[in-house]
């Protein structure tokens, strides 16, 4: 919203006083090496270990991966 009122609509907020900035965050994403993902699925079996594929090879969310349709699926590719 500072932003939006100092650089685009060229106003100032007075009533907001000197609001500081939110801190970056300096996280790593943590990444799974293959071992690691072939343990994952070595423990998993039937339709959740389906599933986790899907989730690990395309990159989907969970519920994209559990509101999925037989019909969506092309098995032959």
């Amino acid at each position: 919203m500072i932003f939006l009122y100092k650089q685009v609509l060229h106003k100032t907020l007075e009533a907001l006083g000197d609001v500081p900035r939110a801190q970056r965050s300096i996280r790593l994403p943590v990444v799974f090496s293959r071992e690691e993902i072939n343990s994952v699925l070595d423990h998993v079996r039937g339709a959740p270990k389906l599933v986790v594929k899907l989730l690990y090879g395309s990159g989907m969310r969970l519920l994209e991966a559990l509101r999925l349709r037989i019909h969506d699926i092309d098995f032959e590719n």
